[in-house]
């Protein structure tokens, strides 16, 4: 039943979306023209490409579409874009909408982004918007500096890296003089900071000193050399983990992990180590056989990782199995991926989450729980472009074991699949649950199958790495505790 929920859910909300755009955006009708079976034919082959989910199709009809340079053109785009959002198309839209430079078209563009009810209608444009040469749209780019969702305002923060100009520079510091006053570690106000890194080739730490830098330098400003300075001094825009951490103003928090504060239990098929490695995050290895020995000993203020393992290896013991448990209950956190839902969760901590059916391989379509989306383990993990988040998939491996909700109270689930759910009774990717002090995140099928950092990867290392940081967070909390009560 949560299967089919999850997905009427999913399938209800891109119906919505679908008709509010086509409401929104239907074509008005066109002036008379001699001869219209060019955009007639145009339009034809956009909606054979969009019912035949054609990708390559699409692309060339996109094309096509876009030469009529109109304000049909334009919404005639906005519907098949949301009629065919799972297709990896974003490129050719933005291109398309960027191709067109009738006044029309222009106004067309610029008023949706501004007024349209919906996020991601506003997102795709205003991202068009930093591609289109006109001098309007530079304002309007500017204006939406200030839209009131966040994955908006930070489309045309980055878009604006395309318009180098005094205007944008002046514009980019209003929006730092006014988020300084209430979320300065924010991500709009990282993203401002970075796109006039980008455009200026300078690194200044407030708006005050750029207001100050600016006050000299604006009548010499110089676009061109500026973008040159920029590059020269190595600036990039990837969205790497660690650098996420660091935009939102927690870096601190995994700048202060000592080895031993992570203890990794080795495992047969994922080697969570790597990943670890790959992040520079320092950790404690324990071969899977010497666990006892550690069991006894485990510091709640510790994370630990049990990579998966096959049943019929070695075995945690009833005594080892306790002593995780209190482990976590003192404090202390869990994360396993896979069979260590059997080898580990079932016994130690039981009730919570069980093994349900197996799987077969798959890669399928992920999204945030819905009651989940602001949960702090989910920061970051899934793109703010929405058709790139449309495109989000996790990889499954044969013989995975999906997860049998026990205390449906108790446990939150986190990310899902639909299909997942459709086919095997459980939406369940990633979930986590609270026992004493501490917690437990569980996630399906490996590490290693999840490699790419755009995609699957990036979400599960993300995930991860949250998980990292509310721990820490609880450590340091745990530490101001003891301090107000004398150190008892």
């Amino acid at each position: 039943m949560g299967a089919v929920l999850a997905r009427s859910r999913t399938v209800l909300g891109a119906i919505l979306l679908i008709v509010a755009v086509t409401a929104a955006v239907a074509p008005s009708a066109p002036p008379a023209a001699a001869d219209d079976s060019g955009w007639a034919d145009a339009k034809r082959s956009l909606e054979q490409a969009v019912q035949a989910k054609d990708a390559g199709a699409l692309k060339a009809a996109i094309a096509k579409v876009a030469k009529d340079d109109s304000e049909r053109a334009v919404k005639a785009l906005l519907v098949a874009a949301f009629s065919a959002q799972e297709l990896d198309v974003y490129k050719e839209l933005l291109a398309a909408f960027a191709s067109m430079k009738s006044k029309e078209a222009v106004a067309t563009t610029i008023e949706l982004a501004r007024e349209h009810r919906d996020w991601q209608v506003r997102y795709l444009l205003v991202e068009a918007l930093g591609g289109m040469p006109a001098p309007e749209a530079e304002k309007a780019l500017q204006a939406a500096f200030h839209d009131r969702h966040e994955s908006v305002a930070g489309a045309a923060l980055r878009a604006a890296r395309a318009k180098p100009s005094a205007a944008t520079v002046s514009a980019l510091i209003e929006v730092l003089e006014k988020l300084e006053k209430k979320e300065r570690d924010g991500r709009v106000y990282g993203e401002a900071q970075r796109s006039l890194e980008a455009i200026t080739g300078e690194k200044i730490s407030s708006s005050f000193e750029w207001r100050s830098w600016w006050k000299v330098h604006e009548d010499g400003f110089d676009p061109k050399k500026a973008a040159e300075q920029a590059g020269k001094s190595g600036g990039d825009d990837m969205h790497t983990v660690l650098r996420r951490i660091d935009e939102r103003g927690e870096k601190q928090f995994v700048d202060e992990l000592k080895k031993g504060d992570i203890i990794c239990v080795s495992g047969q098929f994922d080697h969570v180590d790597a990943v670890l490695d790959h992040l520079k995050l320092p950790y404690e290895k324990v071969d899977r056989k010497d666990f006892a020995q550690k069991a006894a000993k485990l510091d709640p203020h510790s994370i630990l990782v049990f990579n998966c393992h096959n049943h019929d290896g070695e075995r945690f013991t009833e005594a080892e199995l306790k002593r995780l448990a209190a482990f976590v209950e003192a404090g202390g956190y869990v994360f396993t991926s896979d069979w260590e839902l059997r080898n580990v969760i079932e016994k130690a901590f039981t009730g919570y989450i069980g093994v349900g059916r197996e799987t077969g391989e798959h890669e399928f379509p992920i999204l945030p729980a819905k009651a989940a989306e602001k949960h702090p383990y989910l920061r970051d993990v899934f793109p703010e472009n929405p058709f790139a988040r449309a495109r989000f998939k996790w990889k499954i491996d044969n013989v995975s074991y999906t997860v049998k909700i026990g205390k449906a109270q108790a446990v939150i689930s986190l990310v899902e699949s639909a299909q997942l759910g459709q086919m095997y009774g459980s939406p369940i990717v990633a979930c986590t649950f609270r026992h004493g002090k501490g917690a437990v995140l569980h996630v399906l099928s490996h590490f290693e199958r999840q490699q790419d950092e755009s995609g699957d990867g990036f979400a599960l290392q993300q995930l991860f790495v949250n998980f990292v940081i509310e721990k820490q967070k609880w450590r340091r909390a745990e530490m101001e505790k003891r301090k107000k009560s004398g150190g008892k």
